[in-house]
């Protein structure tokens, strides 16, 4: 919803810039496509790049598309003053509404797996897959992961991570550095088959992933 919201906004942006009879300042330009590729590089940064595009949007549409000054009629002022009061309850109604009907763990969550791992003494070192990481951290007790899922796509390690997960290449080194005493992954990972050949158990399965226990 906010994409569209940034996309949208731009392109009223780009329209006001093309019907107005003054030069645009190229710093004006520069800034509102700076902030709409970083808005469009994850889906977080949206609402940020909208918010700092929002305030030349606003005024270029007023430049182009000048309000006639005249005296707003006692009806008319009304409804201004009602959709303003409906518009500033809905900020705080629907996102009451929305936390209070979303469930603490989304059910596509190994919940199940998650309570294994609190019981587990000591905490385990948990091979995880990436998606899981957020879920283990806040569920799992004390539980470490190989990988936290917060980290950056550039880091350095997640390509060999990633083929560490699929049994890909030379993963030995990095499994061996690790040292995991439990993996939580996806069921169909490749290094399922080889935990599985090492002598690991499997404890338990849910929501397509795998909790495996080293032994």
């Amino acid at each position: 919803m906010v994409t569209f919201g940034l996309v949208a906004s731009t392109a009223l942006l780009i329209t006001a810039w093309a019907r107005s009879s003054e030069r645009v300042d190229r710093s004006e330009v520069l800034w509102c496509l700076a902030w709409l590729a970083f808005g469009l590089l994850a889906y977080r940064n949206a609402i940020v790049a909208l918010l700092l595009i929002a305030p030349v949007v606003a005024d270029r549409l007023a430049a182009t598309y000048p309000d006639p000054v005249r005296e707003r009629s006692s009806r008319e002022r009304r409804g201004l003053a009602i959709a303003a009061t409906v518009i500033l309850l809905a900020t705080v109604v629907l996102p009451i509404i929305r936390v209070a009907v979303t469930p603490t763990i989304p059910s596509n969550v190994p919940s199940r797996l998650l309570a294994t791992l609190r019981t587990l003494d000591p905490p385990p070192r948990v091979l995880n897959d990436y998606n899981v990481a957020g879920p283990i951290l806040a569920f799992g007790g004390r539980s470490q992961v190989a990988i936290d899922g917060r980290a950056d796509l550039s880091s350095p390690l997640l390509p060999k991570y990633l083929e560490l997960i699929g049994a890909q290449g030379d993963f030995d080194p990095l499994l061996d550095k690790l040292r995991p005493t439990a993996a939580l992954v996806a069921r169909k990972s490749g290094i399922v088959r080889v935990l599985r050949e090492r002598g690991w158990t499997e404890a338990d399965r849910q929501q397509g992933y795998v909790l495996l226990l080293a032994p």
